[in-house]
């Protein structure tokens, strides 16, 4: 190796990663695909700061692990989510019990009822 790496013969030049090569105008980055379901989150958080803190908590990573398989926006795509997964009744009625928070937080979709498990 001669010299500092990417400077040896033969090696491509850097590349500016911030700007577009056709237009030299800067990239304006797009939104995360997750960034309105943290807000949801988010906002839901904000409305249940009156339960415990180990009740915000587990709110909180239930919505997450509901958000990995579904659109929290659209709540046939969290029944069916929830629904379909492998657990416990016990397990998935936390599940629609968090959701029913974000709900009542948004106040825009009706949770299905815990009671049908049983």
């Amino acid at each position: 190796m001669v010299g500092l790496p990417g400077f040896e013969p033969g090696s491509l030049a850097p590349e500016a990663k911030s700007l577009d090569q056709a237009s030299r105008q800067p990239q304006i980055p797009s939104p995360h695909p997750l960034s309105e379901e943290r807000g949801l989150i988010v906002q839901t958080y904000a409305k249940i700061q009156h339960l415990s803190e180990a009740s915000q908590k587990a709110v909180i990573q239930r919505l997450k692990r509901i958000s990995k398989g579904a659109d929290l926006g659209r709540p046939s795509a969290v029944d069916a989510f929830i629904f379909g997964l492998h657990g416990s009744n016990n397990y998935k009625n936390k599940l629609f019990y968090a959701y029913e928070h974000l709900c009542n937080a948004m106040h825009a979709c009706t949770a299905v009822d815990p009671g049908l498990f049983y």
